[in-house]
């Protein structure tokens, strides 16, 4: 944590006028912004487990030892100007003589952050010494770090921005809860509170409910063939809202399952999200395609979800490895139907996946259950090597609609991992087993024997060869069963 002592008490001096956070807030009803965020800065006060469990994602480290100070209602002097700054809140976190300091600035409704704003207060943060900017609103981003609104690099070169959704708060307070992670009854009753403010639709919090207008643009431009551009904005407004879908289906199913659900990024995107804008993009212009993954605790495999432009079409997957312990394709192809047992749909399909350059396969899951020779090729002694189970829901028109696909998603993504993915198991090979005594026992009488024929028939000289060869080979052995150093691999 970043250490400002200091400059930190200088920003205290210049608070003109501010007080500590309150659970009820003596705000005006019709202030859903101000009172949102005092009443969530009062829980940080009083929860300070919610408050490390929240900031963690952002990187800011909060110990057990750590006090939390949280201002609302906060007017500070800009040096060398007339006018004040009033964020929405002051996070103010001490850790021995180390303090980290943060601007609230929070949206409700529909209401969304705009980049101008947004770079003022990044630029007043810098020059009131103040460690970072922190947002709320009903907008989403796949991590805390990963900011919706794009701004310069040079105003976060020396400030932090970061972003929580209303949503993304309120989940993570559920999961608090039903984990019991807060063992303190009168904290969990205030946890409690909050979650249940929140939920009411009077907090202004709200879900993602709408495509911009420019996926109706653009899918009506790809139905017609025309030639999309890189520098198109129309197209990197689809992508981030595409991204901001992708969270919100995450969080939904964090819901569900009461497991943290998350975004699948690789190292790459989760350092620069600005390569994951424009490798969307670039997917976009090539095939047409929005394609982010979901990762599940304890579940198979990632679940994959995809927005075929072209063909109106939300297309979701899961891919398991194939069996190692079969010898036969059908008996590879039935380990995955008896996973699937019981389900009737009509639009699931079962893709196998066969070595070097064999052409896929694919079947409908009641073909494959009526012959699973559809998915093998004719005269082949190949086995699968990894199976797919898709599920392509054609959406027609109402693919286009800002509404509609959003609606859609949010209903058949918790489906199919319901239908399917609660169902599927990766194959784990079995632990070997130990051979029949009296197969041992023969075993070894056997081993004697030779042993002892050949023991009679070698020569003094033999013996004096083959013991000079297993001195030599005596540390090469010993080699084999040294123990690994597992502290040099941590």
């Amino acid at each position: 944590m970043q250490g400002r002592p200091s400059v930190v008490d200088s920003v205290l001096e210049k608070m003109k006028s501010g007080e500590p956070a309150r659970l009820h807030p003596t705000v005006p009803d019709s202030k859903k912004e101000e009172k949102a965020t005092a009443i969530l800065l009062a829980t940080f006060r009083v929860v300070p487990d919610f408050a490390r469990a929240m900031l963690s994602g952002a990187g800011i480290k909060v110990g057990k030892r750590s006090q939390i100070e949280c201002y609302t209602e906060v007017s500070l002097e800009i040096p060398g100007e007339k006018r004040q700054i009033r964020p929405d809140g002051l996070i103010v976190i001490t850790t021995g003589e180390k303090r980290w300091t943060a601007f609230i600035e929070s949206k409700t409704g529909t209401s969304e952050l705009k980049q101008d704003q947004c770079e003022e207060y990044l630029q007043l943060a810098k020059l009131l010494g103040i460690d970072a900017v922190l947002t709320i609103s009903n907008q989403y981003s796949t991590f805390p770090t990963h900011h919706p609104i794009r701004v310069s690099k040079v105003k976060t070169r020396k400030v932090g921005f970061f972003h929580f959704s209303w949503l993304s708060i309120m989940y993570s307070a559920t999961l608090q809860i039903d984990s019991h992670a807060i063992e303190d009854p009168e904290q969990a009753f205030l946890l409690q509170e909050l979650i249940r403010f929140l939920k009411h639709p009077s907090s202004g919090v709200s879900s993602f409910t709408r495509m911009p207008k420019d996926w109706t643009t653009l899918c009506s431009a790809v139905k017609q063939g025309a030639a999309l551009k890189k520098t198109d904005p129309m197209i990197t407004d689809v992508v981030l809202s595409w991204h901001q879908l992708v969270r919100f289906l995450a969080l939904e199913l964090t819901a569900s399952v009461s497991e943290p659900v998350q975004v699948k990024l690789s190292r790459k995107y989760i350092k620069d999200p600005s390569e994951r804008v424009a490798d969307d993009m670039d997917r976009i212009l090539r095939s047409a395609i929005l394609v982010s993954e979901l990762s599940i605790p304890n579940a198979a495999s990632p679940l994959l979800v995809a927005a075929d432009l072209r063909r109106r079409t939300l297309n979701l997957g899961m891919k398991l490895e194939a069996p190692g312990d079969k010898k036969r394709a059908p008996a590879t192809i039935n380990w995955l139907l008896r996973q699937l047992k019981g389900l009737e749909r009509d639009d699931l399909l079962i893709r196998a996946i066969w070595p070097r350059r064999t052409p896929d396969t694919t079947a409908s899951l009641a073909q494959a259950r009526e012959d699973v020779d559809c998915l093998i090729h004719e005269g082949s002694r190949d086995l699968p090597q990894s199976f797919e189970v898709i599920r392509v829901i054609d959406l027609a028109g109402k693919f286009g609609g800002v509404r509609t696909f959003v609606e859609y998603a949010a209903k058949e993504v918790p489906a199919f991992y319901k239908d399917v993915g609660e169902h599927l198991r990766s194959w784990v090979a079995p632990p070997p087993k130990l051979k029949p005594k009296e197969q041992s026992s023969k075993s070894r009488e056997a081993v004697n024997a030779d042993a002892g024929q050949g023991s009679a028939e070698a020569t003094e000289r033999e013996k004096a060869e083959t013991l000079e060869k297993r001195s030599e080979e005596l540390p090469k052995e010993r080699s084999m069963i040294e123990l690994p150093d597992w502290s040099s691999r941590r």
